[in-house]
C-alpha cells in the first residue's frame, strides 16, 4: 500500500470490499486517552481487514476532527464510537460523559490467633516495620496490589497478603462483576496493618466503591 495513502482513499478501498462502515471505540479520562479498537464491517456484519497504514490515518483523524470535540478528559473521563458511513463519508461521534459518587466504607477486620499472615508481619515487626498497607483495586476484572512503600516483599508473603486481603475484602459491600467489567463501577480500598504495639496487630480498611453515571450526547463529522 503507498505511503501517500490518504484517508478518503483508504475508506474508498473498504468500501471496494463492501465495508459499508468503520467503528472506532475511545474512552479516557484525566490528560489519557486511547483508541480501543478499529473495525470496518459489511452490512451483513462481516469484519473486513484495516491495513496498519490506514488504520493508523483513521485513529489520526478521530483524535484531530472528533473526540477532542467531546470533552473526554473532563472529571472522570467519557468513552464513545465513532461510525464512519462509508457511503457518505460522514462520522456520528456517540459520546458518553462518566461521573462517578463515591461510598466509602470501614469495615472492621480481625486476625485469628491460628491465621498464618500473622507469622508474616511478626517478619515485618522484627524488622522495625510499624505499619503495612495493602491497597487493591478492581479496574476490568484485574486485581493489583501495592507493596509497603521502599520494601520489597517476599514472594511467599506477598501471596499470603494477596491472598488474606482478597478473602476478607470480598464479603464487603461490591457491585455486580457486569458493573464492574462494563465501567459503571470501580471498586478500591487499602488494609492497613498496625504493628507499633509489641502484643497486638491491629487492622484499619478503607473500601471504597465508585458509582459511574453518564451523560450521552452526538455530534457529526465529515471525511475530507
Amino acid at each position: 500500500m503507498s505511503n501517500n495513502l490518504t484517508l478518503l482513499t483508504g475508506l474508498a478501498l473498504l468500501k471496494a470490499q463492501k465495508a459499508t462502515r468503520v467503528v472506532v471505540e475511545y474512552s479516557g479520562s484525566g490528560d489519557s486517552g486511547s483508541i480501543d479498537s478499529i473495525r470496518a464491517t459489511t452490512a451483513r456484519g462481516k469484519e473486513i481487514t484495516i491495513p496498519e497504514q490506514l488504520e493508523k490515518l483513521i485513529d489520526q483523524w478521530s483524535w484531530d476532527k472528533v473526540i477532542p470535540n467531546t470533552g473526554w478528559w473532563n472529571n472522570d473521563g467519557g468513552f464513545g464510537t465513532v461510525t464512519i458511513d462509508l457511503k457518505t463519508y460522514e462520522a456520528v461521534c456517540e459520546h458518553s460523559d462518566r461521573t462517578g459518587d463515591t461510598e466509602s466504607t470501614t469495615p472492621r477486620l480481625t486476625i485469628q490467633r491460628q491465621d498464618p499472615i500473622r507469622k508474616v508481619l511478626a517478619g515485618f515487626r522484627n524488622g522495625g516495620v510499624k505499619t503495612v498497607s495493602v491497597s487493591y483495586n478492581q479496574t476490568d476484572a484485574e486485581w493489583s496490589f501495592t507493596e509497603p512503600a521502599g520494601m520489597k516483599l517476599p514472594e511467599a508473603d506477598e501471596q499470603t497478603l494477596k491472598e488474606w486481603v482478597w478473602e476478607h475484602v470480598h464479603d464487603f459491600a461490591w457491585p455486580s462483576e457486569e458493573g464492574i467489567e462494563g465501567r459503571t463501577a470501580d471498586v478500591f480500598g487499602t488494609v492497613t496493618f498496625d504493628l507499633s504495639a509489641a502484643n497486638r496487630i491491629a487492622v484499619t480498611v478503607e473500601h471504597c466503591v465508585t458509582h459511574y453515571k453518564t451523560d450521552p450526547h452526538t455530534q457529526t463529522a465529515v471525511v475530507e
